[in-house]
């Protein structure tokens, strides 16, 4: 995608926040913390929206992202684990999920003086749950979160990253790729080693050396079951299968969906109890 396109803007009109950028025309916006409602993800996890043409642009030049500060999300990944450990707002139940699960994946809480202070994030309630984000070397580039309501952003400043778990799979071992942190911890409660991609396309060389790190024998993607021929669809065989031939012939590759007619692997979690 052209940078000379496309211009930053101090408004985006998908999140509100600065930093992001909307193309010249108005007509396509790149959020680098809202992903939900995106026709499609950028090389970088970036969600692409469309806008209606109206949009009004107050632009400035694309400054290049400055680098990832790797102990400041690791602070407040840390700050959200103690806050979550000692609070009543529990998601295990919510979401059909072990907590033992979410504790793997680093599930945490910060609250909404955290997050709209220090951390200069929105936060509609009290408090949003908080799922750490990691590079392909395990490093913390940063935070998606998820409201009291579901909605689900990012914090600001947030690269998207994979969902990586303690206690990953081992050298030759086999390993599953699926879609979303509950996703992941679902795969944990079904006794899988996982890690998750955002979202169904985009960061593919990310995962591909992620995986590669660990070293299996096997792995195994699966898929969100979409509505045939929908847009949802062809994005989810696209990055199943960008990622699939990227991957060396010494592993094993399947893609698959969850098993019966579940829509994804933490819904075939509920209705199989």
């Amino acid at each position: 995608m052209a940078t000379d396109t496309y211009k930053r803007v101090k408004q985006c009109p998908i999140c509100g926040k600065r930093s992001c950028s909307v193309s010249k025309d108005g007509a396509i916006a790149i959020c680098w913390r809202v992903i939900d409602g995106a026709f499609k993800i950028g090389a970088n996890g970036q969600g692409i929206h469309h806008l209606n043409s109206d949009v009004k642009l107050k632009a400035s030049a694309v400054a290049p992202k400055p680098p990832v500060d790797y102990e400041y999300w690791s602070r407040y990944i840390r700050e959200g684990r103690m806050a979550y450990s000692a609070s009543d707002f529990k998601l295990g139940e919510k979401l059909g999920l072990s907590e033992e699960s979410l504790g793997r994946i680093g599930v945490g809480l910060l609250s909404a003086k955290t997050l709209t202070g220090s951390m200069k994030t929105s936060c509609a309630g009290r408090f949003s749950w908080s799922f750490p984000m990691y590079n392909e070397f395990g490093r913390p580039i940063g935070i998606r979160l998820r409201s009291e309501s579901g909605f689900k952003y990012a914090a600001d400043g947030s690269r998207n990253g994979l969902t990586i778990p303690a206690g990953t799979v081992k050298p030759g071992g086999h390993m599953h790729v699926v879609e979303g942190p509950t996703d992941t911890a679902a795969a944990l409660d079904l006794g899988m080693d996982a890690i998750g991609r955002p979202m169904n396309v985009g960061l593919t060389d990310m995962i591909a050396a992620c995986v590669m790190r660990y070293g299996p024998m096997r792995l195994t993607i699966i898929t969100d079951r979409d509505a045939p021929d929908s847009k949802a669809h062809q994005a989810t065989s696209r990055g199943a299968n960008e990622l699939r031939d990227v991957m060396p012939k010494s592993v094993d590759v399947l893609i698959t969906y969850p098993p019966g007619t579940a829509k994804d692997l933490r819904e075939y979690l509920i209705n199989r109890r």
